[in-house]
């Protein structure tokens, strides 16, 4: 929706707008067209700024859906109920998410470009460390759902990245590669969520302990020990082997 609202945008609103400020009404066919092709070069690059803003802009307004996929992936694992939060509320926690991804990545990444630009040779070294730093990134903003939802403060998100290091970076690896397909930042957005989700409590229920250290157990309980069964698994009856 948001793509097709932009090239709408760039088309029938700056496309006319640039085409009357370079000016059509030459005399010369050769400006006329000239200036027609600078016009639609310019609806061009607007509407690929729209696309990018678009893909940035679709996770934090997504954000009310995804909490509801939250909810129905800690009902499963028989997690503690929570209150709802709210439409705007939930905004801003996605919009939080993103930004502090973005403040982390972006200058590290920019860094790593100059270098790579500088002394191309580097790349060996550069491009690990550029899958590391998306990686990282990418595992903060999924996981940043359920612990946000719960109240966790993001200095007990730290302690906790810290406290397991090798298996939420190993998880942000894995969804970076799905993420670099196209369309599919957007389309495995929903699988990134309940998979964090799933992935925070798993975490809790190996090592309770280091949640009572991190000091948010009352705000991420540890979960029930009864098997996760699925909505409608048929029941077996009589004895069972």
């Amino acid at each position: 929706m948001l793509v097709t609202i932009s090239v709408a945008i760039s088309v029938w609103l700056i496309r006319p707008w640039a085409e009357s400020w370079i000016g059509t009404d030459a005399q010369s066919t050769l400006a006329q067209w000239a200036g027609a092709a600078l016009g639609w070069i310019v609806a061009i690059l607007a509407g690929l700024l729209g696309l990018l803003v678009s893909l940035a802009l679709a996770s934090p307004l997504s954000a009310p859906a995804l909490e509801k996929l939250v909810l129905h992936a800690e009902e499963r694992l028989q997690a503690p109920s929570r209150p709802e939060s709210g439409f705007f509320k939930e905004m801003w926690f996605g919009l939080k998410a993103q930004a502090f991804a973005i403040l982390f990545a972006v200058p590290i990444l920019l860094l790593l470009w100059i270098v790579d630009l500088l002394f191309p040779p580097a790349i060996v070294v550069t491009l690990p460390l550029k899958l590391l730093v998306a990686a990282f990134s990418l595992s903060w903003n999924l996981l940043d759902y359920p612990l946000t939802l719960r109240g966790v403060r993001m200095r007990d998100r730290l302690r906790l990245f810290r406290a397991h290091k090798l298996t939420t970076l190993s998880f942000g690896v894995g969804f970076a590669f799905l993420f670099w397909l196209p369309c599919f930042q957007v389309v495995m957005l929903p699988v990134g969520v309940v998979a964090a989700t799933r992935l925070v409590w798993q975490l809790l229920e190996h090592s309770p302990e280091l949640a009572q250290a991190l000091g948010i157990a009352p705000a991420l309980p540890h979960p029930a020990d009864a098997p996760i069964a699925a909505p409608h698994e048929a029941r077996m009856e009589g004895p069972q082997p």
